[in-house]
């Protein structure tokens, strides 16, 4: 064989909540192994989280997309400051759970602030808050980087 593919599910409480890396190893005809390695998290039941926050491309030129994970529904705020804290854009009205990536057109951004006046080049601050519907909240925060 040259191809296979194996599921393994687990069930829940299985997992205790935290990081977490599993690894398979396969064997091929002459005895060879090889092997490849995850890495996860494993959340509580309820536990509200945002993850895996970034920005791509970064750095960007005309436009930059931003993708992150959300646990639960909820209402995310995206703000773009100077490295001086001055805040220069909100990006507002996203809602939903799960993954959010670069295809989401409220998360495509072309680098104008709130006068709708073009970015200098250099670095920039952005936070992600999500407020979720039970009162919970989360925030993420990155860096990009402007190269026109």
């Amino acid at each position: 064989y040259t191809r296979g593919r194996t599921e393994y599910q687990f069930k829940p409480g299985e997992l205790s909540p935290g990081p977490h890396t599993a690894t398979a190893v396969a064997w091929d005809a002459a005895n060879n192994p090889n092997s490849a390695e995850i890495s996860f998290e494993v959340v509580g039941l309820g536990e509200f989280r945002l993850s895996d926050l970034l920005n791509y491309p970064n750095p960007f030129k005309n436009v930059t997309r931003f993708t992150f994970y959300l646990s639960e529904p909820a209402d995310v705020t995206i703000k773009v400051y100077t490295v001086a804290g001055r805040l220069i854009k909100t990006i507002s009205g996203i809602q939903g759970e799960g993954t959010y990536n670069w295809d989401d057109p409220m998360l495509i951004w072309d680098g104008r602030d709130e006068q709708g006046d073009l970015l200098s080049n250099g670095v920039y601050i952005y936070k992600v808050r999500a407020e979720g519907y039970g009162g919970q909240s989360a925030e993420e925060t990155g860096k990009l980087i402007v190269m026109r």
